[in-house]
C-alpha cells in the first residue's frame, strides 16, 4: 500500500462528495492505482444509500464500466491537450511576428 485516502463529513453525502473530490485530485505517477475503482464504487446507489455488504463487487462491478470511463477520460484529455498546444503555438507565432530586429542572412545576399 502506498497510501490511504480518508474523508469525513457531517453527513454520508457530504463525506462521499469530499471523498470524490479527493480522489479526483489525488495524484500518483508511474504506477496504476485503484483510484478509478474507488471513484466508481462510491457513486454506486447501494454504496450511497449504505445498503451494501461483502458481496458488493460481485453484485455491482463490471470491468467494462471502468474501462469505458478510462477511454472517455483519455479522449477528453487528448482533445484538451491538442487545444492547449494549438493555443500556445498560435500565441507564440503572434508574439514573434515582425518583432525581431535580426536580419535573415539569406535576405542580405
Amino acid at each position: 500500500m502506498i497510501g490511504k485516502l480518508v474523508a469525513w463529513g457531517a453527513t454520508r453525502n457530504e463525506a462521499i462528495a469530499r471523498l470524490s473530490r479527493a480522489i479526483r485530485e489525488f495524484r500518483i505517477n508511474g504506477i496504476e492505482t485503484t483510484l478509478p475503482f474507488g471513484q466508481w464504487a462510491i457513486h454506486q446507489p447501494a454504496f450511497v444509500e449504505g445498503k451494501f455488504d461483502t458481496h458488493f463487487i460481485e453484485k455491482y462491478y463490471k470491468v467494462e464500466e471502468l474501462e469505458q470511463c478510462s477511454i472517455e477520460e483519455a479522449e477528453i484529455a487528448s482533445i484538451v491537450a491538442v487545444h492547449i498546444y494549438e493555443e500556445s503555438t498560435r500565441q507564440l507565432k503572434a508574439i514573434n511576428v515582425g518583432n525581431s530586429k535580426w536580419k535573415n542572412r539569406a535576405s542580405l545576399r
